[in-house]
């Protein structure tokens, strides 16, 4: 079996995904005459491919999201996409914030957006917002809702006034 430390989240398209391997896959790019970000975009994805399952239909996403790994992992600054959501539902994974993660998944969709998404369950990061109600919804480092599930309509409007 694989030890943790042998696997690391990325951001693909908004989506989280683990992958086994990267920091190796990194060492070895780094190491490498490429010639342009387009040839370490394709050497990546072809490595990143032979330890993990890449679906075909995002290899594009892939690609771009490697790129920016590795440019990060190699202390490179990488700007942020403009209008990029960052969004956390905290608390503890009842059914509420159950709820409120699927909510947030239904607004995006029908807002045609990506963002990443992450339902914090960590105790100690949950209390580091201090005292509120979970679950709760951060966009882009700011408590917009707590201690409920909001509405669609509500979610839409904080996902477009972020984006605008």
């Amino acid at each position: 079996m694989m030890p943790m430390a042998d696997i690391r989240q990325i951001s693909v398209a908004g989506v989280k995904v683990g992958l086994v391997g990267l920091d190796d896959i990194f060492e070895k790019v780094s190491g490498e005459a490429l010639a342009s970000d387009e040839e370490r975009a394709e050497r990546l994805l072809q490595l990143v491919s032979e330890a993990n399952y890449v679906t075909p239909s995002r290899w594009g996403e892939y690609k771009v999201a490697l790129l920016r790994e590795l440019k990060r992992y190699r202390g490179e600054q990488v700007p942020e996409v403009a209008g990029s959501l960052e969004i956390r539902v905290y608390g503890r994974g009842c059914h509420t914030c159950e709820r409120l993660v699927e909510g947030v998944r239904a607004a995006l969709a029908s807002l045609g957006m990506c963002a990443d998404l992450e339902h914090v369950t960590d105790t100690a990061q949950i209390a580091s917002l201090g005292p509120v109600g979970t679950p709760a919804l951060v966009i882009n480092g700011k408590v917009v809702s707590t201690g409920r599930v909001p509405t669609r309509a509500d979610l839409c409007r904080w996902l477009k006034e972020e984006t605008e």
